[in-house]
């Protein structure tokens, strides 16, 4: 039996998606779905209302939520299992039986870390979540592909991370890299979901995906930077067609090209001119860019410097955060004093 063809996106934090956007999803209708959740977009209840929306018109189909934050290994695991368990409740009080994953690739996102530190992190939060939401399907975050992946791996199963976690998650953008999810399976023993692929067709990777993976999620549909636009399916036609041939089990092309970056249309704005707060406050934007500003972390930038007001989700965000920073502040005293 093949994976599910799945879908991942549109990745937003400051606004919602756009008419053409969720026309795109319903038209291309994918047996499962990847949405990623803020926890501090301002946005959020409009963005769970919407989603809801799609995930009923879908026939509420498989669906993870990717809980996300661009520190997230920097945070109190405990604390930010409890971050991620009200915004799972969240999704699930809208109606949506979401499964959920509350990290993503800890040797990008987070390279100052260890293996042993980014695993220990995962064994409290998952662990915690557990406690929890214990009827929840808990999904371990991806690991970057890459030359330490296969160590990783080991290092991951030799401390039991398979004994807390319900799924694995992994990434894969090359036919090397789609065969390797091989060994996730065999070394976990769970489920596999390969919740980022790109840059191979979605029928020739539903085709050859290893034995063991249930879902494959095209990453992405469209986004808010132009950064990654070179691997939105919505604006690639071959991909879009691709994904449709995909769903309804036909046999897949073998003239087509491997790379969604060729023949890319070069679009406007696709939210009409409205990229939300950085095109609200362009020099403050800039500002920060050039200060070295990550653009996830602009709205907390302007909340510092009064220009915009915060709202009861900002509050509790950086609250969260703020909890997080003493934790981590005890813990580093404590490791001092011995």
């Amino acid at each position: 039996m093949r994976p599910l063809n799945g879908l991942g996106g549109p990745n937003y934090t400051w606004t919602t998606m756009t008419a053409r956007e969720v026309q795109a999803i319903l038209e291309l209708n994918p047996e499962c779905l990847l949405l990623i959740g803020y926890p501090n977009s301002p946005v959020l209840d409009q963005k769970i209302e919407q989603e809801a929306g799609i995930y009923e018109q879908l026939g509420r189909p498989p669906t993870l939520l990717r809980v996300y934050a661009p520190d997230i290994f920097e945070r109190d695991p405990i604390l930010w299992a409890g971050t991620f368990t009200r915004l799972v409740k969240r999704y699930r009080d809208a109606g949506m039986d979401v499964e959920g994953v509350g990290d993503n690739e800890p040797r990008i996102e987070a390279p100052g870390k260890t293996i042993k530190q980014t695993t220990l992190w995962r064994s409290i939060f998952g662990q915690e979540v557990k406690e929890q939401l214990p009827n929840l399907r808990l999904h371990c975050g991806a690991d970057a592909p890459g030359e330490h992946l296969e160590d990783d791996w080991f290092y991951q199963r030799d401390h039991d991370l398979q004994a807390i976690y319900d799924v694995r998650d992994a990434h894969a953008y090359t036919p090397e890299q789609l065969a390797q999810v091989a060994l996730a399976r065999r070394l976990f023993k769970l489920p596999v979901w390969l919740t980022e692929f790109n840059q191979m067709l979605p029928s020739q990777v539903l085709a050859n995906a290893p034995a063991g993976v249930e879902a494959c999620c095209y990453f992405i549909l469209s986004g808010e930077g132009r950064e990654n636009v070179r691997y939105w399916l919505l604006t690639n036609a071959t991909y879009y067609d691709d994904f449709k041939t995909a769903r309804n089990g036909e046999t897949p092309s073998q003239d087509a090209p491997l790379s969604p970056s060729e023949g890319i249309p070069e679009l406007q704005n696709i939210h009409g001119g409205s990229m939300a707060l950085k095109d609200e406050h362009p020099d403050e934007f800039a500002a920060w860019e050039a200060a070295g500003g990550v653009e996830n972390n602009f709205r907390k930038h302007l909340l510092g410097i009064g220009v915009i007001a915060a709202t009861a989700e900002d509050l509790e965000f950086l609250a969260d955060e703020a909890a997080s920073g003493i934790a981590q502040l005890k813990g580093t005293l404590n490791a001092f004093l011995g």
